[in-house]
């Protein structure tokens, strides 16, 4: 059901373009994703990150419209338990979604809301869920998961916070890719560390990595540079 409330320019930033530098960071992470998904390959991707506040949620949107301005059929899945906001950044209100499927009062069909914007679906939260790892860990989550895979060119997982939930445990061995965020310069490198390392144990594919709240006067002389902790591609500041 769409909110009255919509998305600002902020949080659009690739549809409203006020900030050119921003908008070829995503530019970037978008054509990496492309490559990535070539042939078919690593449907669905994991976007996943330390804490709160790397703005992870907002990556996932941004990413969302501009993969589907390239023509890929592309929905967003929010399974950040902790602090759901994908319904803000599109305008809807989070009443209808994964909580009413999994609990059989929705069709799949009519849980998944379609955006204004082109190629672009998005699976809300849906009402609160009282214990996500026992929607996480269930058959029916993985078929649905593999369901969208069928009926998607990509599917990206918004999730929880690695330090401040268990959900990715069970999401890992689902999402053929993890893409991991980083706050530039305020993510402390512990958390960082430790949140890598989690995933891993949990089998996610780490492709590459994205610094968010990038500060181009700063520069390299603060956060995380190079590719310390992951294969794949360059790092992306966003």
């Amino acid at each position: 059901m769409k909110d009255k409330k919509r998305a600002n320019a902020f949080d659009l930033i690739v549809v409203d373009r006020a900030d050119p530098k921003m908008c070829e960071g995503y530019y970037r992470l978008k054509d990496n994703v492309l490559f990535l998904n070539e042939g078919g390959k690593n449907k669905v991707i994991q976007l996943a990150s330390s804490v709160t506040g790397e703005r992870k949620t907002q990556v996932a949107a941004n990413l969302a419209v501009l993969l589907g301005m390239n023509d890929k059929k592309v929905i967003v899945v929010d399974l950040n338990f902790v602090r759901p906001g994908l319904h803000r950044l599109f305008g809807f209100s989070n009443t209808m979604g994964l909580s009413e499927y999994m609990n059989g009062k929705a069709t799949l069909d009519e849980a998944i809301n379609k955006t204004s914007y082109k190629n672009v679906d998005v699976l809300l939260q849906g009402e609160n869920v009282a214990n996500s790892s026992l929607v996480l860990i269930s058959e029916k989550f993985r078929a649905t998961v593999e369901e969208l895979g069928r009926r998607y060119d990509v599917v990206l997982l918004d999730m929880s916070p690695v330090l401040q939930s268990s959900d990715y445990l069970h999401v890992s061995p689902l999402a053929d890719a993890t893409i991991f965020l980083v706050a530039y310069g305020k993510t402390k490198r512990s958390h960082v560390q430790e949140a890598i390392g989690e995933l891993r144990r949990s089998g996610a594919n780490i492709v590459g990595s994205v610094f968010t709240l990038y500060d181009a006067k700063k520069g390299r002389s603060v956060g995380y540079v190079g590719n310390s902790y992951y294969d794949g591609y360059d790092d992306i500041k966003l």
